[in-house]
């Protein structure tokens, strides 16, 4: 018979002394083998359909970027409406010496009361010359997506992905002669296209003050982003950071041509 150690002989430490009950819970036995109970997966919390603060999107297959002063924005609806306020925040160094690739930070708020409520913000760096960049789209307390630049000379091409990296849309602009030289003629259209790249559900493009009465600007020239309707709302927000994207990229050289 095998000599097995006496029990009494082992030192008692209440602290590490465990119930078999308890053990018999955290590990439960099946025919006489102790198997461990697997761990559950927590999955991420995803982003809300219609997130806080972006309620006004819903009603709406419009938005146009309307520049008030040198660093402030309005976004308006369909109906002129404003719906958004924008500001950004890149220091003036920046601003005046990294045109068109220029990186940036912007925050979107609303009017609560007598105050204004932030509800997105925007961070990314334009790229130029085939070098790939990006633009990402937060909520207070989620990433609602990212924008990405294809690393290409000859046309603007954009990918717009979701909170998880699913790709959703492309964002495809007209062709340039080459590096540094773009050719977008004066009222040039940038596509959204479905992944597929052959299904149009939208456009961005830039309009010039007085082009078009009912929605142009008394105060400058405007970019406007047309998708559908029932369009989700995060997505819709996603065609905003990249109306402020391409604003920024290529607003320069529009308004050379």
């Amino acid at each position: 018979m095998a000599n097995w150690p006496d029990p009494s002989s082992r030192k008692s430490s209440k602290s590490n002394s465990v119930h078999p009950a308890e053990i018999s819970r955290a590990y439960p036995v099946d025919g006489g083998i102790i198997t461990q109970q697997p761990v559950k997966e927590i999955k991420p919390e995803g982003v809300p359909d219609v997130p806080e603060g972006l309620e006004a999107l819903q009603k709406t297959q419009h938005l146009f970027i309307k520049q008030s002063v040198e660093t402030h924005y309005q976004v308006l609806d369909s109906d002129g409406e404003k719906i958004f306020m924008a500001d950004e925040l890149t220091d003036t160094s920046t601003r005046a010496f990294c045109r068109g690739t220029k990186p940036f930070d912007i925050s979107f708020f609303i009017r609560s009361g007598m105050y204004r409520k932030e509800v997105m913000k925007m961070c990314g760096e334009p790229r130029s010359c085939g070098c790939g960049g990006d633009i990402t789209l937060r909520l207070t307390k989620h990433t609602l997506g990212i924008i990405e630049q294809a690393t290409d000379c000859t046309i603007p091409y954009f990918y717009v992905n979701d909170w998880e990296g699913k790709e959703i849309l492309h964002i495809v602009g007209p062709a340039s002669r080459g590096c540094f030289n773009f050719s977008l003629d004066k009222g040039g259209e940038f596509d959204i296209l479905l992944p597929d790249d052959r299904t149009l559900i939208g456009k961005i493009a830039k309009y010039w003050g007085g082009k078009d009465k009912e929605i142009g600007s008394k105060i400058g020239d405007i970019w406007g982003v047309k998708f559908p309707l029932d369009m989700k709302v995060g997505h819709k927000a996603l065609l905003l950071a990249a109306c402020f994207l391409l604003n920024f990229q290529y607003q320069d050289v529009l308004d050379e041509n």
